[in-house]
């Protein structure tokens, strides 16, 4: 409950101009450009300073950010090592962010942990570091992740691409291209022992045939699009609806200054390993 005001739609409406501001100074800065890498460049930039604006951390903390959560993400899948380390440094950065709050509160995501009361009482110091790691590392990776993902569709998809920009503001895909979706995951049977952790590759009801007709075409208009991409029911993710406005304002965004790309001759996109899918570079040509 202490979550969900903060997330309503009406509560992240108001963060749709700085998420606009954001894309727009990073577009600015390929404006004079033929060649950039839409991940490296843009995607993966709009989550981390949006998230920041959020919790009221420094933007240019964006690096770090990135850094911490693909370590986590891709590395520490493999090296528990290397999870414990980002944990404790991300633990330490916001044990430092917490003290600043309380003593001088702000109208962020921090603050108003700070203020909230669960069964009358204020939350723990530990309960507010958990929160916040749990906020960034479920909402920065996956997100520009979605983000990329659609300009690496509409790079290589000339008739969806022209049919976007005719219909502005953009409509996203988030479905088929989930995240947290893995390719195979669909084939696999699961196989464990009592006590072992395990995890669902729910994403992969996004390709089940009996929900979804052409189940392996990108249909961004599809009249049905019951997907667990943002989870379902009580587990339904609760910042479903910032990664809703971030990845249609990056794209409207994109589409509003560079209508015409494609993939860059002779390129390679590349995509992410461990928990999360998407693409880490996607090289492109813009047509001026």
């Amino acid at each position: 409950m202490i979550l969900i005001a903060p997330f309503t739609p009406q509560s992240v409406a108001k963060l749709e101009p700085r998420t606009r501001a954001i894309c727009r100074e990073l577009l600015g800065r390929l404006s004079d450009r033929t060649q950039c890498d839409a991940a490296m460049d843009y995607a993966q930039e709009i989550p981390t300073r949006v998230t920041a604006y959020l919790l009221g951390t420094p933007e240019h903390d964006g690096p770090r950010f990135r850094k911490w959560a693909r370590d986590f993400l891709e590395q520490g899948a493999a090296d528990p090592a290397i999870t414990h380390r980002v944990l404790a440094q991300v633990d330490a950065f916001f044990a430092e962010e917490i003290a600043k709050r309380r003593a001088a509160p702000g109208h962020d995501l921090i603050s108003h942990l700070l203020e909230a009361k669960l069964n009358g009482k204020p939350l723990s110091e530990e309960h507010i570091i958990g929160t916040t790691r749990l906020l960034f590392f479920a909402g920065i990776d996956t997100t520009w992740s979605m983000i990329g993902a659609n300009l690496w569709h509409l790079a290589t998809h000339e008739e969806d691409r022209n049919e976007r920009r005719r219909r502005l503001p953009a409509r996203v895909c988030v479905g088929c291209g989930g995240p947290s979706n893995r390719e195979g995951d669909r084939n696999r049977r699961l196989r464990a022992e009592k006590r072992e952790m395990v995890m669902l590759a729910y994403g992969a009801a996004n390709r089940d045939p009996a929900m979804f007709p052409d189940v392996d075409r990108v249909i961004i208009d599809r009249a049905e699009n019951r997907h667990a991409t943002f989870g379902l029911g009580i587990h339904r993710c609760i910042g479903s609806n910032l990664a809703r406005v971030e990845i249609r304002v990056a794209i409207e965004e994109w589409l509003g200054r560079f209508p015409d790309f494609v993939l860059s001759d002779g390129a390679v996109v590349e995509w992410s390993a461990g928990t999360v899918r998407g693409p880490r570079r996607i090289p492109i040509a813009i047509r001026h």
